[in-house]
């Protein structure tokens, strides 16, 4: 009976240790974070969001939060900028792969590190010095690639706004017809400003974070107010995107080192050795008590 009582209160044992390192995971699901700057005074503030950050974000931006030290979530409004010449932030240029197939077109693959959000294409051509083409884009992160813009390429149009996507990899096929391929020597992508409009407290740190599959879009009643704002928010600057560990730090805490997984794989073994241990002694003892 003692046995058997100590047979369950080791699964018992493990099996809360288990839940209780599963919840330590929950409560962290953030997988990035960035501290902002210091805040003078309390006041709307702009935080313009760089395109390391967007490609670690979901589609939709729903993963974006702001905390404070004490670790609250702080109210936001997601804006978009209306098109124009300075509305863009430059993308890190993706690797180029052509490719002139005798079915008279060129397939220009763009490949890129991560899965940026993309508003625009310029491409930079080398030759002919006369050329008027027609071209399909595509998300070519897709299956079988997915349409996104028809687009005419010639000496004063290069430059296209395009509807917004978040992918690692475009593909622009090139009508050719019955001339000579265009030689392409750069194409440059831009993404269109998106920035978050925040009411900031002085004497708090404050730090964003993104990069979850689990939360779902936030709904603030922010959105009702910023609209009365009577002039342009003071831009705040956002520290280096740094990865979180299991236990994320406060704002303005270092990061603490995430052991999780070794501890974890630790207990588990040590429940399992004892488990087997208490196993083949019971069957021992059983086996021993009918010959008895």
């Amino acid at each position: 009976m003692k046995k058997k009582r100590l047979f369950s209160n080791i699964i018992l044992t493990g099996s809360w240790v288990l839940l209780s390192c599963a919840c330590g995971e929950a409560q962290a699901p953030f997988a990035w974070h960035a501290d902002l700057d210091t805040v003078k005074q309390a006041a709307f503030y702009r935080i313009t969001l760089p395109p390391e950050l967007i490609a670690k974000c979901r589609p939709d931006l729903g993963d974006l939060r702001i905390r404070d030290r004490d670790n609250k979530f702080v109210p936001y409004v997601l804006r978009s900028v209306e098109p124009g010449p300075d509305a863009y932030q430059d993308i890190p240029d993706p690797v180029i792969r052509q490719k002139d197939s005798s079915d008279r077109h060129s397939y220009i693959t763009l490949k890129y590190p991560e899965s940026y959000r993309i508003d625009k294409l310029t491409l930079e051509i080398q030759g002919p010095r006369l050329y008027k083409r027609r071209a399909q884009l595509y998300d070519n992160d897709k299956i079988n690639g997915w349409p996104i813009a028809a687009i005419d390429i010639d000496p004063v149009h290069t430059s296209f706004a395009i509807p917004s996507l978040k992918t690692h990899s475009l593909l622009l096929d090139i009508t050719n017809a019955d001339n000579a391929p265009l030689v392409i020597s750069r194409a440059a992508t831009a993404q269109l400003d998106q920035y978050l409009l925040i009411y900031l407290q002085p004497g708090g740190a404050y730090q964003l974070l993104a990069g979850s599959p689990s939360v779902g879009p936030p709904d603030y009643d922010l959105k009702y107010f910023v609209d009365s704002l009577t002039r342009d928010p003071e831009g705040i600057l956002m520290g280096p995107l740094q990865i979180n560990s299991l236990s994320v730090s406060k704002p303005g805490e270092p990061a603490v080192k995430d052991h999780s997984g070794i501890i974890l794989w630790s207990i588990i073994l040590l429940v399992l050795v004892l488990l087997v241990s208490l196993s083949f002694k019971l069957v021992k003892a059983t086996v021993k008590k009918d010959k008895g």
